[in-house]
């Protein structure tokens, strides 16, 4: 021992790592200040000790067990703990060799450890992130995806793999277990190929059929390509998304709409329909998608084409419908930049007709709008225009909320805002799903806590899917109906949910269209024989 004290101390004395020497009975025959320091006991006063009291009581037999394990043949180890120092519970990473006779007998232990309590935390944090990353894949039916050029090596998210069907605990996926659940693997191989050498955007829908059940999907996939400063492709990171059930509601109203472009003949872009006394005014869902809008993000005011206008467009604008009305100009057409919910702005033509009484007073005005934003780039007229890829939640035309475990909200995105009628604030102070009582069921009746959705995942662990809601918005006329997914979240260990994840989407519409339909057939026809 003498002899390896002076190397042995010219090491540790100064080391901010910690350092141990010990006995195969765990007794302390050396520590050097920095050890004494952690766990507010001099050096001197340790020597002698067993270091278990130190560990924290839940890792002492595990502790035991590794330094037990030591031997000739396995002559070190690399283990964490838990220690109870001076300042609280740490996290130290040990690495221990043992020093063993000429015959092979282990004689004392040698260790140098190292706090790693903030890596922990590190850890755990980003573990954190990674669930909630995880469910809000899970919520909002996508995932992320990346290929490597360099190696060919694919890798898919969580939420790509559940997407595709693939048992949730794989840890990714390869490149042809993913094109082998694509019947048109082709195409979507040929436009990926088209990325990389002629960067062709990647903005694709196609078919799946995902491993774990016999319908196929519809899926929305986005890509880039990354490069060096040679401009060599090095990867390419891409965005898919489930699309079914949107591509379903599209082809419902794909279906009223074909009847409705048949009673508008000509009219294939927003309608509108502006009544001069009240000043309310209809407008078709067109009217409002052209501009990156849901339907009803928009009011059912003039106000939704007065307050887009674009700020040097607004007087001519004005001046143009006044002129129309009052009867100095025959026809109404006119052109003017509308604001996009992007922020930018769409080149649009406004083309209509007036309903006066006997008078010849106008009372009603009614006409298209047409996105011309490509013709007047053809022109020669600069469009200010900037595609960026939103962040999950914000991109989401649904609504999303987060409840807490009493059932709060505790936050909720803008859709899920413009749909309630209500900013975040109001949405935390006055809802909670505990105590709603306007939610309704489609024949009227009031929902319980045994049938919504949210109660459910929250109470009982239960993924609901595609339930309908109808609820009275406090700032628009009418009901609202709303489909509605919830999942549950949990924490750790624990086997009751923290949180619960809310996904919906505005069907009202859909309920509305044919109602919509049939009425403007009327209004139309009324108008058309007015013409003649």
């Amino acid at each position: 021992m003498k002899g390896i004290d002076k190397m042995f101390r010219s090491f540790a004395e100064n080391n901010e790592d910690l350092v141990i020497f010990f006995n195969p009975a765990l007794k302390i025959n050396y520590v050097n200040p920095a050890y004494g320091k952690l766990f507010g006991i001099s050096a001197d006063k340790l020597q002698g000790r067993s270091f278990l009291p130190f560990i924290a009581e839940d890792d002492r037999s595990r502790i035991q067990r590794i330094l037990e394990s030591i031997d000739y043949a396995n002559p070190s180890t690399r283990h964490q703990e838990r220690a109870i120092t001076i300042n609280g519970v740490k996290w130290l990473e040990w690495v221990v060799k043992g020093i063993f006779s000429k015959q092979g007998k282990l004689e004392n232990l040698f260790g140098i450890g190292r706090d790693i309590t903030n890596n922990k935390i590190l850890e755990d944090d980003l573990r954190s992130i990674k669930k909630r990353y995880q469910n809000g894949e899970i919520v909002g039916g996508v995932g992320n995806w990346e290929f490597d050029l360099t190696t060919g090596n694919f890798w898919g998210s969580s939420g790509a793999i559940r997407l595709y069907g693939f048992p949730p605990d794989r840890d990714t996926l390869t490149a042809e277990e993913v094109e082998s659940r694509i019947p048109d693997r082709d195409r979507v191989h040929q436009a990926l190929i088209d990325l990389i050498e002629r960067e062709t955007p990647y903005d694709l829908e196609f078919e799946i059929l995902p491993l774990d059940r016999e319908e196929p999907r519809i899926i929305k996939s986005q890509a880039v390509v990354e490069r060096d400063i040679d401009d060599k492709p090095l990867k390419v990171t891409g965005v898919i998304q489930d699309i079914t059930h949107q591509k379903a509601a599209e082809e419902n109203l794909r279906l009223s709409e074909e009847r409705f472009k048949l009673a508008v003949e000509g009219s294939r872009d927003g309608l509108w329909d502006w009544n001069l006394i009240t000043n309310k005014a209809y407008h078709s869902d067109r009217f409002a998608t052209m501009l990156g809008y849901e339907p009803d993000e928009l009011p059912y005011t003039s106000v939704a084409w007065s307050e887009l206008l674009h700020p040097d467009d607004k007087k001519k604008a004005f001046q143009t419908v006044e002129d129309y009305l009052q009867g100095k100009t025959k026809e109404y057409e006119s052109t003017f930049r509308m604001k996009c919910k992007d922020g930018y702005y769409r080149w649009i033509s406004g083309r209509g007709k007036a309903i006066r009484d006997e008078n010849g007073k106008p009372y009603r005005f009614v006409g298209f709008n047409t996105d011309i934003t490509k013709r007047k780039n053809v022109e020669g007229a600069y469009l200010k225009s900037e595609e960026r890829f939103h962040k999950l939640n914000d991109s989401l035309a649904e609504g999303v909320f987060l409840f807490n475990d009493e059932g709060k909200i505790i936050d909720a995105n803008q859709a899920a805002q413009d749909i309630l009628g209500l900013s975040t604030t109001e949405l935390k102070n006055r809802f909670s799903t505990l105590s709603i009582s306007r939610l309704f069921h489609e024949d009227g009746s009031q929902y319980s806590d045994a049938d919504n959705p949210v109660i459910k995942s929250l109470r009982n662990g239960e993924t609901c899917r595609n339930v309908i809601m109808g609820f009275i918005n406090p700032r628009k006329k009418g009901d609202v109906w709303i489909s509605v997914n919830s999942t549950p979240i949990y924490e750790g260990n624990r086997s009751q949910p923290i949180n619960a994840y809310a996904i919906f989407e505005d069907v009202t519409e859909i309920r509305k269209s044919e109602q919509k339909l049939q009425e403007l057939q009327a209004e139309l026809s009324a108008l058309k024989s007015q013409d003649n």
